[in-house]
């Protein structure tokens, strides 16, 4: 059960039978350059992270929202996703360096989200 207490979103999440397939993690793409220029012309150390090959899962869920009861069950699909990272390193007087976020993008690549009845598929895409 997850619960979500801010104002005007008072909920509770409750899922059940859970099923997830493995992970699968692809390395072959990932990149590590520490001589990249950012597109402002700013040094940066950039990162390429092949985050999730393959992962499925289901579950069933419910929930009420304004009071209104809502539930089904729900297939993801995540395939390709990725992320670009690229970090400015910052130096303090005594030689410190603190990595500064200069640039962060997910690429959710041909992941897809299954629902049952076409409005709530619309709605949770």
């Amino acid at each position: 059960m997850i619960r979500f207490n801010v104002f005007p979103f008072y909920t509770r999440f409750n899922y059940s039978n859970l099923y997830n397939d493995p992970v699968l993690i692809d390395l072959s793409s990932f990149q590590f350059d520490i001589a990249h220029k950012a597109d402002d012309g700013a040094h940066v150390v950039f990162m390429k992270l092949p985050m999730i090959y393959s992962w499925n899962f289901i579950f069933d869920y419910e929930y009420k929202m304004f009071g209104i009861p809502f539930g089904g069950n729900m297939k993801i699909e995540s395939k390709g996703v990725n992320a670009e990272c690229q970090v400015s390193l910052q130096a303090t007087d005594r030689g410190f360096l603190y990595p500064q976020l200069h640039e962060f993008k997910i690429d959710f690549g041909e992941s897809e989200v299954y629902n049952d009845g076409a409005f709530m598929q619309f709605w949770y895409r």
